[in-house]
């Protein structure tokens, strides 16, 4: 499964901050790893400098307070292959197939994140024939 979190909070001068990120877990039961890898990742982007910073001014020291943590399962997208074969891929297949094609430069810039978009790349060069997408 894989989840996006969000952590806000404030810090000692009263500044805002935020911190993203994406944790992924084996199975279902494991999900009570997420808030604690959350966290962890949210100190680390604060010690380093990576969290965003509100008003009332860039940058903050601690003590830190947590205000909000937020965690969202992300829904897997899937194709529907046409060509070369029929059958349904996840979006992970599709990002190895856009990376490798990345590799070869079979695609040109700009390149995507987009997991949607890399597949629309693959078609528009002919590697693949997306039918649906759910």
């Amino acid at each position: 499964m894989r989840y996006s979190w969000q952590v806000c909070g404030t810090a000692s001068q009263g500044q805002t901050w935020e911190a993203t990120g994406t944790a992924e877990t084996e199975k279902l039961g494991d999900f009570m790893m997420v808030p604690d890898r959350a966290m962890r990742d949210a100190f680390t982007q604060l010690t380093q400098g990576k969290a965003v910073y509100g008003k009332p001014g860039v940058g903050c020291s601690g003590p830190y307070r947590v205000t909000r943590l937020l965690i969202e399962e992300e829904k897997a997208m899937k194709f529907e292959i046409i060509w070369p074969e029929q059958r349904w891929v996840g979006g992970d297949i599709i990002a190895g197939w856009y990376s490798d094609a990345v590799e070869n430069q079979d695609v040109m810039p700009p390149y995507t994140t987009d997991v949607r978009e890399m597949a629309m790349a693959l078609s528009d060069i002919g590697f693949i024939t997306v039918g649906r997408i759910e």
